[in-house]
């Protein structure tokens, strides 16, 4: 479990090359037609982005290349499945959908069908917050982490620690790391080979209910040096040097590629959460 757990830091911590991230002015959360009664959710950070719709959800990473004549960005999934978002002068997110028909490398045109998305600034809306809540918070830390690792690299494991410590007591209790085990599963869902339904992912979610505190428990057991029941940043990196060092310099060129692994990576725990108690 303890490989687990730093598989998941190193693989998810960006590299220091941010040239292919998302433009900031399209990250965020949108909804469509409104944040009060969303049909279509759209979560978007530096290199990838959670989509959220009425039956299902599909987590995804990207990479961000403008269009020829500036209007559109280009997201571009691992396959090369591109998806073409464009900001409205009013503040909307306008996406736009290729054709079946129509060549992987042509940009938008008139004819194409569009959705426009509005700003939930920053909110979650409250018909997703139960099944989606948790993560997406999750997902906003590691904005904060892939902005704080191209700019600083010693402070990037604290950067992390900070988000996944909810109290900000400097200490990560066992009902936090049940929470980051919880994302854990999560992702390893909704990561999948296609969109996830939701009523799959909330059984998924409720069989990790009882497992991730006792998961939570044994590696607080493990490295609760000082027995106080909590983990500190020290604690973590005792014996091991910072947890900053575990760090290449490279980890790879984008968090689309990172999301990939990390996917593969969570595999196991998907299958011992399906295996409990459902």
């Amino acid at each position: 479990m303890k490989r687990l757990l730093f598989t998941w830091l190193i693989t998810i911590l960006p590299t220091l090359g941010l040239a292919q991230e998302v433009p900031e002015s399209l990250r965020g959360i949108w909804a469509a037609p409104s944040c009060a009664a969303p049909e279509d959710t759209l979560v978007i950070h530096r290199g990838f982005y959670l989509w959220v719709a009425p039956e299902e959800v599909f987590l995804i990473g990207v990479q961000a290349t403008p269009t020829d004549d500036g209007r559109w960005v280009r997201l571009s999934q691992a396959n090369g499945y591109p998806m073409y978002l464009q900001l409205l002068a009013d503040g909307r997110l306008r996406e736009s959908y290729m054709p079946s028909d129509a060549p992987m490398n042509q940009e938008p045109t008139e004819q194409w069908e569009t959705e426009d998305y509005v700003p939930c600034h920053q909110t979650l809306p409250g018909v997703h917050a139960l099944l989606h809540g948790e993560a997406v918070a999750m997902f906003a830390v590691m904005d904060q982490v892939y902005g704080r690792c191209a700019q600083d690299r010693a402070a990037c494991a604290q950067t992390l620690f900070d988000g996944v410590d909810v109290s900000g007591d400097g200490q990560l209790s066992p009902a936090e790391l049940a929470r980051l085990f919880r994302v854990l599963a999560y992702v390893a869902a909704v990561g999948s080979q296609g969109p996830t339904k939701h009523k799959d992912l909330a059984a998924l979610m409720a069989s990790s209910l009882p497992l991730a505190p006792l998961l939570a428990s044994a590696i607080v057991k493990s490295f609760d040096y000082d027995n106080d029941g909590l983990l500190s940043i020290q604690e973590l990196s005792q014996d091991r040097g910072s947890l900053i060092d575990q760090l290449e310099s490279q980890v790879g060129s984008n968090l689309g590629e990172h999301l990939g692994d990390l996917k593969q990576s969570l595999q196991p725990l998907e299958r011992l959460l399906e295996n409990f108690g459902y």
